[in-house]
């Protein structure tokens, strides 16, 4: 460095480089928005099993959950958007 220009040319460079690498620029917005919606998906998961207790059938003996159909929607979801987001990038 060898002037106060090149001091702010230095500190500029860093800091959009630390705004891209923490995705908060708008080229990052995409991802962003996956892994919020990805961390949406986990928290519906979550209360999908939390709204209901597993039940076992006293027949067969399978354990089964009233919501399991709505669960595998969201599965199917989550599933979709991470793998964009592992594949896509």
């Amino acid at each position: 460095m060898r002037s106060l220009d090149d001091l702010h040319n230095q500190h500029t460079e860093y800091l959009r480089k630390a705004i891209f690498r923490s995705l908060l620029s708008r080229k990052a917005a995409p991802v962003m928005t996956i892994i919020t919606d990805l961390g949406t998906l986990i928290l519906k998961m979550r209360t999908q099993l939390l709204a209901s207790p597993w039940q076992q059938d006293t027949v067969t003996g399978h354990v089964t959950h009233p919501t399991f159909d709505v669960m595998c929607n969201t599965h199917k979801a989550f599933k979709e958007y991470a793998s964009f987001l592992f594949t896509g990038i």
